[in-house]
C-alpha cells in the first residue's frame, strides 16, 4: 500500500516537474520575441500629442484583444482535450 502511494507521489512530482520545464521553455521563447507593445520607430517630431496618444491607445487596445483571444483559444483547447 505504501509502495503504491509512493509511486503515485513520484509520478505526480515528475509530471509537475515536466510541466514546469515546459512553462520555463515557453517563457524563455516568449521573452525572445519582440513585445506586442513595441511600436515601430516613429519620428515623433512630426506628430502632435493627440496623434501620439491615438497611436498608443490603438496599440494597447489591439494587444488586449489579442491576449484575450489567445486565452480563450487556450481554454477551448483545454476543454476539447478533456472531452476528447
Amino acid at each position: 500500500m505504501a509502495d503504491k502511494i509512493s509511486d503515485e507521489l513520484r509520478a505526480e512530482i515528475q509530471a509537475f516537474q515536466a510541466e514546469l520545464r515546459v512553462r520555463a521553455e515557453q517563457h524563455e521563447q516568449a521573452m525572445k520575441l519582440p513585445s506586442a507593445l513595441d511600436l515601430p520607430p516613429l519620428d515623433t517630431a512630426n506628430l502632435d500629442m493627440p496623434q501620439i496618444r491615438a497611436l498608443i491607445s490603438q496599440r494597447y487596445e489591439q494587444v488586449r484583444f489579442d491576449k484575450r483571444l489567445r486565452e480563450l483559444e487556450g481554454r477551448i483547447a483545454e476543454i476539447e482535450s478533456r472531452n476528447g
